[in-house]
């Protein structure tokens, strides 16, 4: 696209142009300059410009701003420490200046609906939602912040938990959190043990009990609540993942039940079995940055080589979406630049339904985000949400 209006002086002031700039422009970089105005972008060119007021980015990289689509971070503002329950509005625009440090101009908070084997959350989750409402009320929030529900199906009152948040425009999907006996014996093991709430002989005495049970019955809490979680969804058109699959079967059943995305599957069977079944499948910064799962998994790493990984979003460090997405244009996997950069912008802008961001175009949304590599690792140097300096 020609930029020679940018040296006509009618431009208005509030016109801003970033010149010198290594964009992100569909599947390739293009070193160029690029206007936006009225809160989009409206110029995108190869080569420089005159426009006096022009920033130079100095050949630093110019990304569409990151989506990130599940992140627990808000959780450790909220509760800094166990039982230390902070200022619900502070705690929301303390974490909300954090996630635009990383680059993240358009945030899931991913609260956890239920106790998952910590009842802190039980009083956090309401304090949560609250804090980010009364933060976005008062002006203080920088990114598009929306709501994840992670519900736990061991929770026998969920429903009670969940049903003020249904009605919420701001959710965009919810996640089915079930880690009962029945859903995976060896699972349920690890989760327990790793939880440290249960006994050992119980869990153990709970394996059992399904084991040897004709029905297979693991006291129907969590097949009840995932039953009633599937039905809700499906009546008000709401989009459902499930959580920390293990097994084939476990994709078998989701699909069967309308899934169409599951997060941070467990094993390599399941990963398969999920793109087979053509789900999005979604992997955390943190495993893919380090090269393996901080509970011995799957590794992250392994899933986006062999093309398993559909999105990548931050699980519980901002920052490990970019540093990602580096690892994944690295000589291991070998993406390019684009390719890895999809992943937490188009490709969530596309699955979640936002046809206004997550590209670097004209008419789309001036969500962008000034990146420089330092000693091998990205920095986010400038941030810009629908066109305003954000950082």
């Amino acid at each position: 696209m020609d930029l020679m209006s940018l040296t006509d002086p009618t431009n208005m002031p509030s016109d801003i142009v970033l010149s010198d700039a290594a964009m992100v422009v569909g599947d390739e970089i293009v070193r160029g300059t690029l206007r936006m105005a009225d809160g989009v972008i409206t110029d995108i060119a190869a080569g420089g410009t005159t426009f006096p007021h022009a920033v130079d980015l100095d050949g630093d990289y110019l990304f569409p701003g990151l989506i990130d689509v599940h992140t627990d971070y808000l959780e450790k503002h909220a509760m800094p420490r166990a039982g230390v329950l902070w200022h619900p509005m502070a705690a929301a625009a303390s974490y909300d200046a954090a996630i635009v440090s990383a680059g993240i101009t358009t945030v899931f908070d991913s609260v956890c609906v239920g106790a998952m084997g910590d009842d802190n959350r039980l009083t956090l989750l309401p304090r949560m939602v609250d804090g980010v409402r009364q933060a976005r009320h008062d002006n203080l929030l920088q990114a598009d912040h929306f709501l994840h529900l992670r519900c736990d199906c061991l929770q026998p009152d969920l429903a009670a938990h969940l049903e003020p948040y249904l009605d919420d425009p701001r959710v965009r999907f919810l996640t089915l959190m079930d880690d009962s006996v029945g859903r995976d014996p060896d699972q349920y093991r690890f989760v327990m043990t790793r939880r440290g709430t249960v006994p050992a002989a119980e869990i153990e005495a709970a394996i059992a009990r399904y084991v040897n049970s004709d029905c297979k019955d693991d006291g129907g809490v969590a097949r009840a609540n995932r039953q009633w979680l599937l039905d809700i969804c499906g009546r008000r058109g709401l989009r459902i993942a499930d959580h920390d699959v293990t097994r084939v079967e476990h994709i078998t059943e989701a699909v069967q039940h309308g899934m169409t995305i599951t997060e941070f599957p467990l094993t390599l069977a399941a990963a398969e079995a999920a793109k087979r079944a053509a789900m999005t499948v979604i992997v955390g910064g943190p495993n893919l940055s380090l090269g393996k799962s901080h509970t011995g998994k799957v590794s992250a790493r392994e899933l986006a080589w062999r093309g398993l990984a559909d999105i990548v979003c931050s699980d519980y460090i901002p920052s490990s979406i970019l540093h990602a997405v580096f690892v994944l244009c690295g000589e291991d996997i070998g993406m390019s630049l684009p390719e890895a950069i999809a992943k937490a912008t188009k490709t969530p802008a596309k699955v979640f339904g936002f046809d206004d961001r997550g590209d670097i175009e004209v008419g789309r949304k001036a969500d962008l985000i000034r990146v420089r590599l330092v000693d091998g690792a990205p920095v986010v140097r400038a941030v810009w949400r629908a066109g305003t300096r954000i950082r």
